[in-house]
């Protein structure tokens, strides 16, 4: 459970991850990262690249660069820096963005982000964030089987979508796959689970995914293999397809 006092509230949406997703960094902005960026390797947030960066147009206190991609093991990702009153704070996916969660609330994705004299804009995943005031909560630590990588969340009438997966054996690639519910406003956490699993190993980002479709059902996609249309009021599976 998170801790007391958190609530969250406001429409949410999203239709899944994803990638690749379109730059439109200015050249004036990367010639000053690589002009700030001296060392081999250095946070990207260290130097003063993101004060160049176009703001986009937002009526709350929270706003975002425009995307960046960075490399991150052959994949193709984009991240943004994200602003507070215009003072930046966090590195963040930019597919995930942010995702507004009351009246002083939000939910990314950070990554971290360097650049690197011999492979330039690089990065890695790094946690799922529920941003309070000045106060964050990385939602793996209070969430059961939320995988950064590989949960997929999606948020919809405060509640968090996504993907619990019970790591059985590493090794092997054996999982426990669940269907995963947490409210953030009742703070209840609901589960439903779907199948034992065997991942062979992936680095896709997309091999487990949530959608919303336009039944307003939560579709749990295992890549290749089965889809799960989920009962947005009662939480209940209500057709399962295989692919």
């Amino acid at each position: 459970m998170l801790p007391e006092g958190v609530q969250i509230s406001g429409k949410k949406y999203n239709s899944g991850r994803c990638l690749n997703a379109k730059s439109t960094c200015m050249i004036i902005s990367f010639l000053c990262l690589i002009y700030s960026c001296r060392n081999n390797r250095k946070d990207i947030l260290e130097t003063n690249a993101h004060t160049h960066v176009e703001l986009e147009s937002s009526n709350n206190q929270y706003t975002t660069s425009d995307p960046i991609e960075f490399g991150m093991g052959g994949m193709g990702m984009s991240y943004s820096i994200l602003y507070k009153n215009l003072k930046p704070i966090d590195t963040i996916d930019a597919c995930f963005h942010y995702e507004l969660a009351g009246n002083d609330s939000i939910v990314y994705l950070s990554v971290k982000i360097w650049y690197d004299s011999s492979e330039g804009i690089c990065g890695n995943i790094k946690e799922y964030v529920l941003l309070t005031g000045n106060k964050k909560t990385v939602l793996k630590n209070n969430l059961p089987y939320l995988d950064d990588y590989f949960s997929s969340p999606i948020l919809f009438n405060n509640q968090l979508y996504y993907w619990g997966i019970k790591k059985l054996e590493i090794e092997s690639g054996k999982e426990k796959l669940y269907a995963m519910r947490y409210d953030f406003k009742k703070k209840y956490l609901d589960s439903i689970y779907l199948k034992d699993y065997t991942q062979e190993g992936t680095d896709d980002m997309t091999w487990y995914s949530v959608m919303l479709n336009e039944e307003n059902e939560i579709v749990f996609k295992l890549f290749n293999s089965e889809q799960w249309y989920i009962d947005i009021k009662n939480f209940k599976i209500k057709n399962k397809i295989s692919l």
